[in-house]
């Protein structure tokens, strides 16, 4: 409240402004992620009516008119087990449908690989014209976070004898009753608010992600990130506290837009993926803000000003850490994609010629047996994590395959 965002433990529910507990999919005090919900516990494997191939890759969809008469893979979970002569190509045929559900970046990647896309695109990589649907790889949108470092003062480590409760307390919950707050991941709470710099209507569009721990590992920096010290020593491990809090503003409601598209007609390539992250200067203006607000809660509010001895400033920047110039410059250097892309085959008014799939039916346009069920269906992705969202797409497709009245908005 002190800085302006209220209190809302249910940043799911009618009101999303607001800062909480992390909301996560959580059973029995581990991640529960949507193979260990709907394949394992639900015993769903075990039905003899599904077929669960690993290490298949998708070269193309097979069609007949305006139906796909099935999919074309090949099996391998490697590259040179991929691309052997000796690997042979599968295909299974389609008795009644085909859904697409390979995110954001593949699932664009596989329909123009099996011509549905720009014709443009297309007749430049080669790929014979199924369909032309322009729309398919454009409008890509993704989530961008930026690191923010605190140490913490030496007042914050000792464990006080409430604080040994506190922990006994949580690690009895824990392994007891797979509850508490040791259930979480490592992002313990999260803040929605507003930059002011969007329509009222768009709702919120900034997120900040609290960690009560810094990453000072070199290698999952590296991997994950893409913090190289040895491009920028700024991502030295070295200049990271062992002891800090870590906060992350996020820009959830991107105006820049990027492409999916085809390097080659080899359906073993990976597609070109160009996000042009932070292309439209208001996507940095939002993020600048959220920058600093992060700040404010860190330094200035009596939950942590108390317990922070120092922001982690980059000594290699030679502008003045309270400017504008080196906001920037941090973010420039530091941003990182959070891992939730979206719209590369959007849904929308049919009489909009971006439009890829029909909202009513998640079916591919011109198209009676294809549907898209994943991330890239959002016409704008969502103003927060896209786990949960995703998940409701899939159950929504779920029921129009069932040819049953979409579920009403309040039991969703």
């Amino acid at each position: 409240d002190e800085s302006g965002i209220a209190a809302n433990p249910d940043y799911n529910g009618p009101v999303q402004d607001g800062a909480g507990p992390s909301q996560v999919t959580v059973k029995d005090g581990a991640r529960c992620d949507t193979a260990s919900a709907f394949l394992f516990r639900s015993g769903a494997l075990e039905r003899p009516n599904l077929t669960v191939l690993c290490h298949a890759h998708v070269t193309r969809l097979e069609f007949d008119g305006d139906r796909v008469t099935g999919v074309s893979y090949k099996m391998g979970n490697t590259d040179s087990k991929l691309r052997s002569p000796k690997n042979r190509t599968h295909f299974v045929a389609a008795k009644r449908e085909v859904v697409l559900s390979a995110g954001a970046y593949q699932t664009p990647q596989i329909l123009l690989l099996s011509g549905v896309g720009p014709r443009e695109h297309l007749e430049e990589v080669g790929i014979q014209v199924v369909a032309d649907l322009p729309g398919v790889g454009s409008n890509l949108q993704d989530h961008l976070m930026a690191p923010l470092n605190f140490e913490l003062a030496p007042n914050a480590n000792a464990l006080s004898p409430a604080g040994i409760f506190t922990l006994i307390r949580e690690l009895f919950n824990y392994f007891v009753f797979g509850q508490g707050i040791l259930m979480l991941p490592f992002v313990l709470g999260m803040a929605f608010f507003r930059s002011g710099m969007r329509p009222e209507s768009d709702g919120n569009d900034l997120q900040i992600h609290f960690c009560p721990y810094t990453v000072g590992d070199e290698e999952v920096a590296k991997v994950n990130l893409g913090y190289d010290k040895a491009k920028n020593p700024r991502f030295d491990p070295a200049l990271i506290p062992p002891v800090g809090v870590l906060f992350l503003p996020s820009l959830v409601r991107p105006y820049s837009k990027g492409t999916i598209r085809l390097r080659t007609t080899d359906p073993l390539a990976p597609p070109v993926i160009d996000p042009h992250f932070l292309e439209d200067p208001r996507d940095m203006a939002m993020l600048k803000t959220c920058y600093k607000k992060c700040r404010q809660i860190a330094c200035e509010t009596s939950a942590f000003k108390n317990f922070i001895a120092k922001e982690v400033i980059n000594p290699y920047s030679k502008a003045d850490p309270e400017s504008d110039e080196y906001i920037e410059q941090s973010i420039r250097e530091a941003v990182v994609t959070i891992y939730h892309p979206a719209g590369t085959t959007k849904m929308g008014p049919l009489d909009d010629p971006m439009t890829v799939v029909d909202p009513a039916s998640l079916k591919v346009r011109g198209f009676s047996n294809l549907r898209v069920a994943d991330t890239s269906v959002m016409p704008n992705v969502v103003s927060g994590n896209t786990n949960a969202p995703a998940i409701v797409v899939g159950e929504m497709c779920v029921d129009m395959i069932r040819t049953s009245a979409p579920l009403p908005a309040a039991r969703l």
